[in-house]
């Protein structure tokens, strides 16, 4: 948590945006801060996927000019009316990797200079994959409204060292969002190395996919991304060498 103007909070926001590995999303009311536009353009061309919208409020000549040409159809502007603002300030940052470190800046900090150097404000740095994967699920949302297109990014399966497993594999899973309009995250962490396997069920006890095939994996955290695209309410099982664990998950479809 940080406050402005005494903690300096732009010095913050920016090392948050280069721990990006995977992706990054950000959403502004105004964002006139040159150095952190840059930064996000720079992670977009090293190859981190980046999309972002700003308040056409802050739609002044430099998000124009830096943005729009670099970003493409990855940046969209919300079209202010009488009765609506993109009232938002926020980054998020990995959501679609849990080996990186997932997070959401947010709070009532502009991006500006103003915002870091004379106004009240105060930000807060969320480091959880499931903050991040639900600020991601209202960022496409708002997305797609304005007639963009996002490309879901595959997560990982390596295992995380700095994070040992204790336990029975049905105690270090979990599934989210859930509920989700489709796109879900299953995240497992494994006392030992062992033989894995995950498949996906409809009610009716069909099989829909099988994600893992008794692949061995090694002790850690694993996570992988995928897709249901038709609603309803499925069976998500795993099986780690002798354990199962079986749990249900919602589809929305919205």
């Amino acid at each position: 948590m940080y406050f402005s103007p005494s903690d300096n909070t732009d010095s913050h926001i920016q090392p948050t945006i280069d721990s990006a590995n995977t992706d990054l999303y950000f959403g502004e009311y105004t964002f006139t801060e040159h150095v952190d536009a840059q930064m996000i353009v720079s992670k977009y061309d090293a190859g981190v996927y980046v999309s972002g919208i700003d308040d056409s409020y802050s739609n002044s000549d430099y998000p124009t000019s830096i943005f729009t040409p670099d970003l493409g159809v990855h940046f969209k502007v919300y079209n202010e009316t009488d009765t609506s603002l993109f009232h938002n300030k926020y980054l998020i940052t990995d959501p679609s990797d849990t080996c990186s470190d997932p997070c959401v800046l947010t709070g009532s900090h502009n991006w500006s200079v103003s915002a870091n150097t004379e106004n009240d404000e105060n930000t807060i740095i969320i480091h959880n994959d499931t903050a991040a994967n639900l600020f991601y699920q209202y960022f496409k949302a708002s997305f797609n409204s304005l007639g963009g297109v996002l490309t879901p990014q595959a997560g990982c399966r390596s295992a995380t060292s700095a994070m040992p497993v204790t336990g029975s594999v049905a105690g270090n899973v979990t599934i989210y969002p859930n509920p989700s309009t489709g796109n879900i995250t299953i995240s497992c962490g494994l006392a030992s190395a062992e033989n894995v396997s995950l498949d996906i069920y409809n009610v009716i006890g069909q099989k829909t996919a099988s994600l893992i095939q008794d692949d061995p994996e090694q002790s850690g955290r694993h996570s992988i991304n995928y897709t249901l695209s038709i609603p309803g309410v499925y069976l998500v099982r795993l099986v780690a060498g002798s354990e199962q664990f079986t749990k249900q998950v919602v589809i929305s479809g919205e």
